[in-house]
């Protein structure tokens, strides 16, 4: 078994049909070093006629993905990664009936097979000719010039279809099986909307209902270069409302599109975890999107912070215990107060001024918890900096004011102060103190 080197196709006749007859070709590269000449396994393995009958022989899905041919003279098992692996050679199966194969390779179709499908089918040409489609000189590839002759012996209306440009249409089953009616509805759009050929079915039934085709198709573009970026979920009502709204302007990133998406795009994050109904138009299109979104934001922030002191109610004891434990320790030193603090304003005050993520990132949490020491910086009550010591007594994180990330760090005098404090507190002092209840449990 052999994953093909390449693969060839052809056009013949057989039976009075036209048929598409798929060859394998695998290069022996260890003989052909070996004997000094290129030595080629081939062999047919797949063929499909005007009728959409599809037939194969020696050909195997592999469990490892793609294709590989039982080559004939050749061991089965020679490819461990296939699922078949009897010793003896393969030999030519015969045809079989199955379904089309993904992937399965083919060539240009030249004059000589339009020909061939013309002495057949005369009325073809008209179909070739019409089609506006030019590939490297050539109409289609072989697949395709089969692919179009199935669909259009069922449906020779195919022709005015694909005149027009409309191959995704034109190829979609689903449009043929439409009534009459319809089918002559997305004619006569197609006919007054040329520019918009690239449409598949359901996205020109989508567009004839938009009401504003154009439109439509300009929201499909940007639509699909959004998804590259992880944008998703937009619907064509939402993009009319966003390219309607106005108050939000580009910025050196974006577009202003763009920008109101980003911005409508976490409102609606934001919505989806409230109890209004984000499909009702006026949570899904305020007629004030900053305005929404902000509340939306504040009002989230405020059960999150609810939650928080909530859980913080069971961990009343530790909070004393660390109030306990530092108050003795703050002071003030060169015009500097520094200290640690169980008062939660403080912390919500500190990280505002700061622009901090201390109350964000749970850091209070993990001071309560005993996993770590947070230590504030303030001159004559204003905030100037934070300061984390490790458990272990070591310094970790210091900052100032951490608007501008790259200029942030404490100046030298804010440091030296820092550094005295740091320097007269007993490295003990920062190790958590164990409970009563966790002594306990210890003995």
């Amino acid at each position: 078994m052999h994953f093909p080197t390449n693969y060839e196709d052809r056009i013949v006749i057989e039976n009075g049909k036209i048929v598409r007859i798929v060859t394998a070709r695998w290069y022996d590269k260890k003989q052909s070093e070996k004997q000094n000449t290129s030595i080629w396994y081939e062999c047919d393995i797949y063929k499909e006629d005007e009728d959409g009958n599809t037939w194969k022989q020696n050909l195997y899905q592999s469990c490892w993905g793609g294709y590989v041919v039982a080559f004939p003279g050749l061991p089965w098992n020679e490819n461990r990664y296939s699922w078949y692996f009897d010793q003896s050679p393969a030999t030519e199966e015969g045809w079989q009936a199955t379904g089309k194969p993904m992937d399965i390779g083919g060539c240009d179709v030249e004059q000589d097979d339009l020909e061939l499908i013309y002495s057949l089918y005369p009325d073809y040409r008209y179909l070739v000719k019409k089609y506006k489609k030019d590939r490297a000189g050539c109409m289609y590839k072989r697949w395709e010039i089969i692919e179009k002759l199935i669909m259009w012996k069922q449906h020779p209306e195919l022709e005015f279809i694909l005149a027009a440009d409309y191959e995704k249409v034109g190829m979609s089953k689903g449009f043929w099986r439409l009534s009459e009616k319809k089918r002559w509805e997305i004619a006569r759009f197609i006919k007054q909307y040329p520019k918009l050929h690239d449409l598949g079915l359901r996205e020109v039934q989508s567009a004839i209902k938009s009401g504003n085709p154009e439109l439509f198709a300009r929201y499909l573009i940007d639509v699909s270069n959004w998804r590259r970026t992880g944008v998703d979920g937009v619907r064509f009502a939402d993009y009319v409302y966003l390219k309607k709204y106005r108050g939000i302007k580009k910025d050196w990133f974006c577009t202003a599109l763009d920008r109101k998406i980003s911005i409508w795009q976490d409102y609606m994050r934001m919505l989806a975890q409230t109890t209004h109904d984000i499909k009702d138009e006026y949570w899904r299109h305020p007629k004030n999107l900053i305005e929404k979104h902000n509340q939306l934001k504040d009002d989230l922030e405020r059960i999150k912070e609810q939650a928080k002191l909530e859980a913080l109610k069971s961990k009343q004891n530790a909070i004393r215990a660390i109030k306990r434990r530092f108050q003795e320790l703050n002071g003030n030193i060169d015009g500097y107060s520094i200290f640690v603090t169980t008062d939660y304003n403080e912390w919500k005050k500190q990280a505002a001024e700061l622009h901090q993520c201390i109350v964000a990132a749970g850091y209070y949490e993990k001071m309560i918890d005993g996993k770590d020491n947070i230590v504030f910086i303030q001159k004559d009550g204003i905030p100037i900096a934070t300061a984390e010591i490790r458990t272990d007594s070591s310094l970790g994180q210091f900052y100032a004011d951490e608007r501008d990330r790259d200029n942030c760090l404490p100046s030298a005098e804010v440091k030296a102060a820092f550094e005295k404090w740091f320097q007269s507190i007993p490295k003990k002092t920062w190790k958590p103190r164990k409970t009563k209840k966790q002594i306990k449990e210890a003995a």
